[in-house]
């Protein structure tokens, strides 16, 4: 039910933006899922989108990396939307958090 929330919110707020529009927002990374190549973070309000603060899944696109990313970091990201997507392109750490740090090849 929750990620159907999000995904609404989401499709709203792309629906209601502009092609091509960014966002700078920043969050704390509660997942890192290497693999898909997505985090899951708890962000601020993205105003940009009239969009509340929440937890969500997002996928990373180059240059954006998941390297030395990891559980519990706080990061400032760039969210990149299209009309109908949404994608991290940027990340950069402001504080660290616990868990190990996603390194290259694993």
């Amino acid at each position: 039910m929750m990620k159907t929330v999000f995904a609404l919110s989401l499709g709203l707020a792309f629906a209601s933006s502009a092609l091509g529009q960014s966002a700078t927002v920043t969050g704390k990374v509660t997942k890192v899922d290497a693999s898909a190549q997505k985090l899951t973070i708890d962000h601020g309000a993205m105003k940009e989108f009239d969009m509340p603060a929440m937890t969500m899944d997002f996928e990373l696109r180059p240059p954006a990396s998941l390297e030395g990313v990891r559980e519990g970091d706080r990061i400032r990201f760039r969210l990149s939307v299209s009309e109908t997507h949404g994608w991290i392109d940027q990340i950069l750490p402001v504080g660290r958090g616990g868990a190990d740090p996603v390194v290259s090849g694993q």
